[in-house]
């Protein structure tokens, strides 16, 4: 006791308890074996001591005191059990960590360690709150014995290890992070102190095992100095799923504490479904015992660290929304599902949603955060259990039945933060999906097979409805509407919008810049530490959005959008007075705080470095002579000869650049010093006095630092070619040489050490330290001004939500249209009756898709038949996904009326699931199930080839019974089976009930049905019943050998011979003789280009795709002209889109509606010549004035959006106006991706672009070719110059390929564009059409 330095005071005390037994502890431990040792401090017992020294009034000895005398006490102890001998293992050896166990075996007894709020709790004056247990090893001892183990299963574990490390731990399978298994042991919590020799529990480990307490279910991650920790259970995760590398092979890892590796870590984890609590430093830096505080739970849903500037320079860029968060409520009519986010603090909710949808919800994206919420109330907990689809992981939240949904939605948002250690204040937007007379979410099945979610095989329905240039977040936008459709009134909205967006065809937009997510700009303003970017990204976003509210242009589109936003975002209506008012006042916001991109960067006497003169692409060359790390000087023979005014920084000063660095290069290094030390610059705005402040201290401290250098370079002899040099390191400046007549100092590193050849003088000294003080103090400024900007955002939060939203809505929209219309797509109309009458074709088909013509009376259903390979399958996600589209409100592949249907199902064979015990059949029988449970009149079921997993006789019986059922209740169906003779069946209908279609796939006529025997495939839907399947052509399609198809076709006939006679009746060549065609010549349905049929190795289809009869006609090249087209009658309404321009103004400047004229100056062209280049242009393309669309940069400099009408698929006539008086002409199908090109060719030189369709000779691709060569001989002729005039030579561009083109300039060009095809050519294309494929048909028989 005398050695561990104990007061005397104390001693009094130990020896009143230590009366109370049998003998000293000093005694014990010099004549007791090393087990006895253990025992000794054990029965030491000193919790009776500690409380008689807490409670002793005169000394008032604190508890740290008595920890650290037991430690020396249980070191001097352990010193003599040592120098006896008694510290000897059993084999002989010395314990080597014997010192820590007993410490710890000791301090455990005694209960010193702190309760789970971290501080240790006093209760009556004894000391309570023990936090863990001492264990041996995690692993059991079965499992420690094993070798070369490649991971463990959850029994490998001893019962103390809860169950969810159990299962985290037996995922292990990366063989460092199994290793490392094997050593987590010392305590149950994070199986860590074992390890850690001599030393007991205290200090960091011991804040650890708080906290550890607090999230027993995350990852710990602490900083410590200049890297995160992570240590036992915790390691192992880092090292599995992040691929460190364990610290000394213990359960250790680490990684260093910047921003961009705590994202890299983060994102690792909560990939694999992990959360991960992040603990930092908050003392100044350098001092030892650092206080430390939770900054942030990053989980799943949260995946996103939002405060890492703190740690460096962050990239907002990267944020990431998370998955959402899900509770459940189960009720008599159906379950409340709700998606909590917490980035977006809001919750969505839809009421009667069934089990199947639920289950095709929680797989969208990425799929959801656990643990889901589930109100256990009604007897939920056992139905749910139920569900094999359910994710593992589930928090029940005990509420009474009667509790409302309003109850159970504030719980589980109270639940979620407490969970994420989240403040609930603001409080989570409520917003309520209407379901109400909407169309049912999809189901899983129904989701998977119309490619609304991913399934291998099936064409991706999102993907085809958008084109490539839609944001991840507008695919998101579209699945969300497509498997939780939204309410009537939001789907008569969207139709409006859309049947806006895709017919005027002068309909320019606000520039659709990508704008940042609901979830980045909630996140970032509610935790006050949103940046530059992120802020300057949604001022761009509500300047659009301004704009739009502004402009009346735009009036036709704002009262479906403002429906839209509003049921996305919540509450009531947005109105258009309001909302501008509100948007007006974020952006008074934004000017006052925020500097604006547009400035150049320079206010008042205040430089601003946004716009750099080309530092950025300045080469640092480091000293190779008096080499010191870090150091630049800026030289180089190119940089010389850069104009002074370009290499100087710019100053308030006029005259302070004037004063002599001795060199050029000089200059550089020291605006390199200034560049990276005022990083600051061009975020605030002036206009706050203490920014103003701050940059005009900054200023005068530079000024007197620019003087103390001037004074001491002119004093340096010699050369003074790089004689400043710039420290990256130690972010100084210093002199290779010293400065005669003054003063001069060694200059010193970032830790105080004199540098070698590096002089400075007091001067210099003092001013850079002003400097670096003044520029520190302005960096603080200004990141107190984007807090304070943040928080006045933050107010207006419900607005910034409605902004971005609208900006969403509004560019998912515009690229759904610009895709629909590209192929061909339209509108169908909502029967009010409940007929389907609709001809339609596959989504994923653009190029030569043949359509087919569905109809089905209210009430009515089909069964359709046909071959293998025939489309029967293609057909029925057709009719699916027209159904979906046509009821959510988008464009579909189809041109009709569809019913407002309820719920639309689509079953097909799904496999069988064995690790659930579910057969094949079994599935089958599991959704057809969920149909009879909910189908209506409203419904549309399409069963694809229902009953493949039983017998023939059960599955006829089974749709049987199903068509029976779908009638009785007035279902829309389509069953398409290959069992052909279901239809004998004595079906059992309604007398009321329409009677049963019947369909098939068609085949070509019987003269042309066969090639070589190989049936023709005509994909179209027809009237009658398939009689064979005509496998055998699909069997040698895919490599059947001739023997095996030999066994076919003699099994074939060996069975039933009635039903043989009756198919070769009914189909003469169903099957073919033995030896039929090699593989060469089958049938390839090319469904990716065409969905005609192709025959291989066939010279007949080859001349028809050259020369067709057809009355349409395009030209693919301008050097390979179309043949002409054949006289035919005026095409109907119906056929050919005519665009109606009657509502266009008559001229630019007399339409309020029309964006401002592109500025015509000296540059770019007089206003007389503008007029004349518009008028032509309008009139060789045959559109009035008012039709020409003028695209140009918008204030914020990016370019307005094209109308979505010309954006893809359609002829364009374009002239490019460029500075300098320069037009180019030019003509596109794709009008988004050639300005694109443009801007990249001539940048800057290109101010404003105008644009119409050519309607003129019929429109198409030919017609605009002709008209641009009209349009520039025009031009040519009035005097203007083009930058290319190569096309203006062309004489024919397919539209008169037996008389030339006239090309005198006497010609008028209507004549030329009104020049049409005589009847008698037409007629002698079609004899050499004849004539050419006779021949071909004769060559290949003599072949």
């Amino acid at each position: 006791l005398k050695r561990c330095r104990i007061p005397s005071e104390v001693w009094n005390e130990l020896a009143k308890s230590a009366q109370c037994t049998s003998a000293s502890p000093a005694s014990r431990s010099s004549s007791s074996s090393s087990t006895s040792v253990a025992s000794s401090t054990s029965s030491t017992s000193p919790s009776s001591s500690s409380s008689s020294f807490v409670t002793t009034d005169a000394a008032r000895i604190q508890l740290q005191d008595l920890q650290n005398w037991t430690y020396d006490f249980v070191k001097e102890l352990w010193k003599d059990a040592t120098s006896l001998g008694h510290a000897i293992n059993k084999d002989g050896t010395p314990m080597k960590l014997g010192a820590a166990i007993v410490a710890k075996s000791f301090l455990q007894d005694a209960k010193l360690h702190a309760g789970p709020s971290g501080a240790n709790e006093e209760s009556g004056g004894a000391i309570v709150g023990g936090l863990h247990q001492e264990v041996g090893s995690w692993l059991k001892p079965e499992a420690l014995v094993r070798q070369e183990v490649q991971n463990y299963e959850e029994h490998d574990f001893h019962d103390f290890v809860s169950p969810y490390w159990k299962e985290e731990l037996s995922r292990v399978d990366r063989a460092e992070a199994v290793n490392i298994i094997q050593q987590l042991g010392g305590d149950d919590l994070i199986g860590w102190l074992r390890s850690k020799a001599n030393d007991s529990v205290g200090g960091l480990f011991k804040q650890v095992l708080s906290w550890r307490v607090e999230f027993p279910e995350t990852i710990l991650l602490v900083q410590v100095g200049d890297f995160f920790e992570a240590w036992g259970s915790d390691a192992v995760m880092l090292v599995q799923w992040s691929g460190l590398r364990p610290m000394a092979r213990r359960p250790r890892a680490g990684f260093p504490a910047t921003a961009a590796g705590l994202q890299q870590v983060l994102d690792a984890l909560t990939s694999q479904g992990l959360s991960a609590a992040i603990f930092v430093q908050t003392g100044p830096p350098g001092t030892t015992n650092q206080p430390r505080s939770l900054r942030q739970v990053v989980t799943p849903g949260m995946p996103t660290y939002l405060h890492g500037h703190e740690l460096g320079k962050s990239n907002e860029t990267t944020f990431s929304e998370g998955r959402p968060y899900v509770a459940l409520r189960l009720g008599a009519d159906g379950i409340l599902f709700a998606e909590m986010r917490p980035f977006r603090r809001e919750i969505s909710f839809r009421a009667g949603v069934t089990p199947e949808a639920v289950e095709a919800l929680l797989l969208d994206g990425q799929g959801i955060a656990e643990p889901i919420l589930v109100a256990s109330s009604n007897g939920a907990a056992s139905e749910v259990r139920k569900w094999t689809w359910m994710p593992k992981h589930k928090k029940f939240l005990p509420l009474p039945d009667d509790v409302s949904d309003t109850q159970f939605l504030d719980t589980c948002c109270r639940t979620l933060c407490t969970m994420l250690h989240q403040d609930t204040s603001p409080s989570f937007q409520r917003i309520r999906l209407e379901s109400h007379g909407a169309l049912q979410p999809l189901t899983m099945a129904t989701a998977a097979n119309l490619g609304v979610l991913p399934r291998k095989g099936v064409p991706s329905l999102v993907d085809v409805m958008l084109d490539n240039d839609a944001s991840a977040a507008s695919r998101r936008l579209v699945r969300r509407w497509l498997l939780a459709p939204r309410g009537p009134e939001s789907v008569k909205a969207l139709r409006t919008l859309i049947k806006t967006m895709s017919e005027d065809r002068t309909l320019t937009l606000p520039p659709l810049t990508k704008g940042p997510s609901v979830g980045q700009a909630v996140a970032y303003l509610t935790a006050r530490t949103a940046k530059q970017r992120l802020l300057r990204d949604i001022r761009h976003c509500v300047q659009q959005v301004h704009e739009l509210l502004s402009t009346q242009r735009y009036g036709s589109l704002l009262p479906p959008l403002l429906v839209l936003t509003s049921a996305e975002i919540g509450g009531k209506i947005l109105e258009q007075g309001a909302l501008l008012a509100d948007v007006n006042r974020v952006l008074e916001l934004f000017e006052a705080w925020l500097l604006s991109s547009r400035n150049g960067g320079c206010q008042g006497c205040v430089a601003d470095d946004d716009n750099d003169d080309g530092d950025e692409e300045e080469e640092e060359v480091v000293e190779e002579d008096d080499h010191v790390d870090g150091e630049v000087s800026m030289g180089g023979g190119s940089l010389r000869e850069k104009s002074s005014a370009a290499s100087a920084p710019s100053s308030a000063s006029g005259s302070l650049w004037k004063l002599n660095l001795g060199d050029e290069t000089n200059l550089r290094t020291f605006q390199r010093f200034t560049d990276c030390n005022e990083a600051f610059r061009g975020v605030l705005s002036l206009k706050q006095p203490s920014v103003r402040e701050a940059y005009e201290k900054v200023e005068e401290t530079k000024e007197a630092l620019h003087r103390a250098l001037h004074e001491a370079i002119v004093n340096v002899p010699g050369n003074l070619v790089e004689i400043l040099v710039y420290n990256a390191v130690d972010n100084d400046l210093s002199l290779k040489a010293k400065p005669k007549n003054l003063r001069s100092l060694r200059a010193k590193d970032r830790k105080g050490k004199e540098k070698t050849n590096r002089y400075l003088s007091p001067n210099i000294s003092t001013s850079m330290r002003e400097y670096l003080e003044a520029t520190q103090a302005a960096e603080v400024v200004v990141a107190d001004g984007l807090y304070e900007l943040s928080a006045e955002l933050a107010v207006s939060m419900q607005t910034l939500r409605a902004v971005i939203v609208m900006h969403e809505i509004l560019g998912s929209v515009h690229h759904h249209c610009v895709a629909g219309r590209a192929r061909g797509w339209t509108l169908p109309q909502l029967s009010e009756d409940g007929t389907l009458d609709v001809q339609l074709t596959p989504y994923w088909l653009h190029v030569d898709a043949v359509s087919s013509r569905v109809q089905l009376p209210l009430g009515g259903g089909a069964i359709a038949t046909g071959p293998n390979m025939s489309g029967k399958s293609t057909l029925m996600r057709a009719l699916g996904s027209t159904a979906l589209l046509g009821n959510c409100g988008f464009l579909a592949p189809a041109v009709g009326t569809i019913p407002a249907y309820a719920q639309v199902v689509f079953l097909a064979a799904e496999g069988d699931r064995p690790g659930e015990g579910i057969s094949a059949f079994g599935q089958e029988a599991m959704l057809s199930s969920t149909l009879l449970q909910r189908a209506c009149g409203r419904t549309l079921a399409l069963l694809d080839e229902f009953g493949r997993g039983t017998e023939p006789l059960a599955a006829k019986a089974c749709i049987g019974a199903l068509v029976e059922e779908l009638s009785r209740r007035g279902s829309h169906f389509v069953v398409a089976t290959h069992l052909h003779d279901f239809v004998d069946l004595p079906l059992s209908l309604p007398p009321t009930s329409p009677p049963l279609a019947k369909w098939r796939m068609g085949i070509l006529n019987t003269e042309d049905r066969h090639q070589n025997g190989v049936p023709q495939w005509t994909y179209a839907l027809e009237e009658g019943v398939c009689h064979d399947s005509y496998a055998w052509v699909a069997l040698r399609r895919f490599g059947w050998t001739e023997g095996a198809l030999e066994r076919f076709f003699r099994l074939l006939q060996q069975g039933s011979r009635q039903s043989r006679e009756e198919t070769i009746r009914s189909s003469p060549l169903a099957i073919p003789p033995p030896h039929g065609p090699p593989l060469d010549d089958a049938v390839v349905p090319t469904h990716s280009d065409s969905s005609k049929p192709r025959v291989a190795g066939s010279a007949a289809s080859s001349w028809l795709s050259l020369i067709s009869p057809s009355p349409s006609f395009s030209s693919s090249s301008s050097s390979d002209p179309s043949p002409p087209p054949p006289p035919s009658s005026p095409p109907s309404p119906s056929s050919t889109y005519s665009p109606s321009f009657s509502s266009c103004p008559s001229s630019y400047s007399s339409s309020s509606l029309v964006l401002a004229r592109i500025p015509c100056n000296d540059e770019g062209g007089s206003a007389e010549g503008f007029s004349k280049v518009q008028a032509s242009l309008a009139e060789i393309a045959g559109v009035p004035l008012g039709g020409v669309v003028e695209l140009r940069p918008s204030a914020t400099g990016a370019w307005i959006t094209p109308p979505a009408a010309l954006s893809e698929g359609v002829a364009v006539l374009y002239i490019l106006l460029l500075r300098g008086k320069q037009f180019y002409v030019g003509q596109t199908d794709t009008l988004r991706g050639r300005l694109a090109q443009h801007r990249r060719t001539h940048g800057g030189k290109l101010q404003g672009m105008l644009v119409t369709e050519v309607v003129s000779n019929g429109g198409g691709t030919a017609a605009a070719r002709h008209a641009e060569t009209i349009l520039q001989r025009r031009l040519l002729r009035e005097g203007f110059s083009l930058i290319s005039g190569h096309d203006a030579t062309h004489q024919n561009f397919g539209l008169t390929p037996t008389t030339s083109m006239a090309t005198s300039s006497t010609s008028s060009p209507t004549s030329m564009l009104d020049a049409k095809l005589e009847a008698g050519d037409v007629q002698q294309l079609r004899e050499m059409a004849a004539d050419l494929l006779a021949l071909a048909k004769r060559w290949e028989e003599r072949l």
